[in-house]
């Protein structure tokens, strides 16, 4: 498995990172190469956690995750493995890496909303959007996604419409910081699915969004109430564990009501198949960015809204 992958896509419809590129004019120009000025790199950040994470200007991201110990995987049993074991060797690796990333891009939203009031989507990246840099013996060396589709060199049609939508570096270097507060309060896995609920609102797929944003509740709460020393049980219902945090004051003044109301829709949802609204995903979006305060106290969202015209 490679230690170093970089994604394209996932990252350019966030905007540039750092001051807006001055030939960004040839943007209009489909299929014009792309400017050796986009390319270069803005951030160059060795992070707490281990991780290496370098970013252009056009927003190619690579995160050299080589001194990363987390989620590395166990390759015991001898010398000799199949493919599939082990790529299910591997998987434990892979998955938190991919944490990693998709973390970082629900942070970069979320810094930009701190420091601009500007909401930049948050897309989902899969194994499948990985490039891996491949070393070549006639010179080739390069980043490849799968099916040997290379890394794009020219500009797309998309370009054009992300150019005028530039991070300031602020943004970025703000981003990394939160990221390892994140990874050494052990919450990657929470901002993990602060993206997928962010990604699912933004395809009106609420049912998902609320799920994975509902997810994140209960676990602060849980966290929440160890932290305090609370006397809940290992395996209690949610419901107690926001009755005893409500007893001792833990929680914001009506945080509990808003809490018990998303409840109901997600037991619906969980239980009875019931399709919750649009109004239920959004706030619980809102709940589990303030209950994730306490990683990050300048967390901030915006859930997307885009209006349908079905003709």
């Amino acid at each position: 498995m490679t230690h170093e992958f970089g994604i394209y896509e996932q990252v350019l419809p966030m905007g540039w990172i750092g001051d807006r590129p001055a030939d960004y004019g040839v943007a209009g120009q489909v299929g014009a190469n792309t400017p050796s000025l986009w390319q270069r790199v803005v951030v160059d950040r060795k992070l707490v956690c281990g991780v290496n994470v370098t970013m252009q200007q056009r927003g190619f991201t690579v995160y050299n995750v080589r001194g990363w110990p987390p989620g590395m995987p166990n390759y015991g049993g001898g010398w000799y493995r199949t493919v599939g074991q082990a790529a299910a060797a591997e998987l434990p690796a892979l998955v938190q890496r991919l944490r990693l990333v998709n973390a970082h891009i629900a942070l970069l939203h979320c810094a930009a909303m701190h420091h601009d009031n500007q909401s930049p989507p948050v897309l989902r990246v899969r194994s499948s959007d990985l490039y891996r840099y491949e070393p070549s013996e006639d010179g080739t060396d390069g980043w490849w996604v799968g099916q040997g589709r290379s890394e794009p060199s020219l500009i797309g049609p998309a370009d054009g419409m992300r150019i005028n939508d530039a991070l300031p570096l602020a943004v970025a270097e703000a981003a990394l910081d939160w990221l390892d507060v994140v990874v050494a309060r052990d919450a990657l896995v929470d901002f993990a699915r602060l993206n997928q609920g962010q990604d699912a609102l933004g395809t009106q797929d609420f049912s998902t969004a609320l799920d994975a944003l509902w997810q994140i509740c209960e676990s602060r709460l849980h966290k929440l109430a160890a932290e305090h020393h609370l006397n809940v049980r290992a395996r209690a219902a949610v419901s107690e564990v926001m009755r005893k945090l409500d007893q001792r004051v833990l929680l914001p003044a009506g945080v509990k009501d808003r809490l018990d109301q998303v409840r109901e829709e997600r037991n619906a949802l969980l239980h009875q198949g019931a399709e919750p609204s649009a109004e239920t995903a959004h706030e619980c979006l809102s709940l589990a960015t303030e209950l994730l305060k306490t990683v990050v106290p300048d967390l901030a969202t915006r859930a997307p809204k885009h209006m349908f015209l079905l003709q």
